[in-house]
């Protein structure tokens, strides 16, 4: 069973430093996970780092991702899954600009593009 933990674990070892630099703000994405090994957590990106941490504490959110599952998470960071594909058929729901995802989501390689496959 893959955990949310996985998933976040993944998006560290891929994260792309040198391009996160060009962003200048903050980024806070929530991330819930439904079921088991799921959660709530938080991701920001500032300054070119990464960092995640339980809960929801930090405001304001840039975006709000909502997952069925930590199987779909995982598949949907390591590129397994298409993300258009999750939200329409219901698997992933999201609140926020769909570009700053789209563009935060181009930080994190999928395994083919990471050199990881």
């Amino acid at each position: 069973m893959v955990t949310a933990q996985d998933a976040f674990d993944y998006m560290a070892k891929v994260f792309k430093k040198e391009e996160a630099k060009a962003y200048k703000k903050t980024i806070v994405i929530t991330y819930n996970v439904a079921g088991p090994g799921g959660g709530t957590w938080q991701a920001t990106i500032e300054n070119g780092e990464f960092k995640v941490q339980p809960g929801e504490t930090i405001s304001p959110v840039t975006a709000t991702v909502n997952y069925i599952d930590a199987e779909c998470f995982y598949k949907l960071v390591t590129g397994e899954m298409n993300g258009i594909k999750g939200y329409a058929t219901g698997k992933i729901k999201f609140k926020g600009s769909p570009s700053v995802l789209q563009t935060v989501g181009k930080l994190f390689p999928g395994k083919k593009k990471a050199g990881l496959i």
